[in-house]
């Protein structure tokens, strides 16, 4: 036997094994000669659309029921305000569609539009923030003295308007904001996380009324995980917003609506003492 192909065996081999795992582990995709808008259901997935950017991601897998993925036909296309996908879906796992596209002002929309074999156009809009997601207080840069353990820190921000709270979309959504503070470790964790990480101390509160103040405290948490071992120095303070829910069909099967967006800032912690 060639030695060449005795070396290159075990390597094909695996590497079957590999692909075999991805198409058991891969939901099914399917090409539909006829897809009429409502047999089909659209899961929108947005990036950086509640934070000040250039450009938003918009993710679109479009689906024939909950476990077969619909790659358009050559005569079936999609577009997010005009514009085409960036890449053939099947490049991406899953037959997900990817669009970046500028972001749209303050107010503006998002315009998803499916046209189907006969050239039958139906479309869902997703509405731009009315503000932006940002943090207010500390500021950027900040000196943020160090709570004495069991005390608080009072984060605020903005919370972005997605939907007015009248409108009927709002009404299937899930809202969650979640608050946090990191820092480095004056002594090492008893998990072993170093004292270098940034993230060794992390502390979070869940504040999902959109009020613009998030309280974090150490509350419950181990002396080594609270703000008494909170190096001096630098640290982060963020807010992250998930929305996720059914929006109105709009003439397909259904549309599911998920948005993730963080905002962070740098600060310094400084000792209490010192300040």
């Amino acid at each position: 036997m060639d030695k060449r192909q005795s070396f290159f065996r075990p390597i094909v081999a695996a590497f079957c094994v590999v692909i075999a795992l991805l198409a058991c582990s891969s939901p099914q995709v399917t090409h539909l000669s006829t897809a009429p808008a409502e047999q089909l259901s659209l899961r929108l997935s947005f990036t950086n659309l509640l934070t000040p950017a250039a450009e938003v991601i918009v993710d679109v897998v479009v689906s024939s029921d909950l476990n077969t993925r619909v790659a358009l036909a050559d005569n079936q296309r999609l577009t997010v305000n005009g514009r085409a996908p960036d890449t053939p879906p099947l490049i991406r796992l899953g037959a997900s569609y990817r669009f970046t596209v500028p972001r749209s002002s303050t107010g503006g929309e998002y315009t998803i539009v499916y046209t189907d074999e006969r050239g039958q156009q139906t479309s869902v809009v997703v509405p731009a923030p009315q503000r932006d997601l940002a943090i207010t207080a500390p500021t950027a840069h900040a000196q943020v003295p160090i709570p004495a353990p069991g005390s608080t820190l009072a984060l605020r921000y903005t919370a972005p308007e997605l939907f007015p709270a009248t409108s009927p979309i709002a009404k299937g959504l899930y809202r969650q904001i979640d608050a946090g503070v990191e820092g480095h470790c004056r002594a090492s964790r008893p998990d072993g996380i170093p004292v270098s990480a940034p993230s060794c101390i992390s502390l979070g509160s869940t504040q999902p009324d959109e009020s613009g103040v998030a309280v974090i405290s150490d509350t419950g948490a181990l002396p080594e995980y609270g703000f008494g071992n909170l190096e001096p120095g630098a640290g982060k303070l963020y807010v992250r917003v998930d929305v996720n829910g059914a929006m109105p069909p709009a003439g397909f099967a259904s549309v599911w609506l998920m948005v993730t967006d963080v905002v962070d800032i740098p600060i310094t912690w400084v000792s209490a003492d010192s300040y």
